[in-house]
């Protein structure tokens, strides 16, 4: 799937990601487009081709993590 890029070099308006919606199963799991974030002071922005899941990410789509986890939220360490 290709993603339409800004010509100019600048990112895109928006980025596809995996969004976990709520605590649960897989069905939690939703693929949505979403703002780019704006890039910090000192930070780089790279493109994704492929990504890993950790525990720590199964853990957050289970809802087994801390009371600190919200959702809806983009995964990623």
């Amino acid at each position: 799937m290709n993603h339409p890029t800004a010509t100019d070099g600048a990112a895109p308006a928006t980025m596809r990601a995996v969004v976990v919606t709520r605590p649960g199963g897989l069905d939690a799991l939703e693929i949505r487009d979403v703002p780019v974030s704006a890039r910090k002071p000192g930070w780089v922005r790279i493109k994704v081709r492929a990504f890993g899941v950790n525990e720590s990410e199964v853990t957050t789509r289970k809802g087994e993590s801390g009371a600190e986890v919200t959702y809806p939220r983009i995964p990623g360490i």
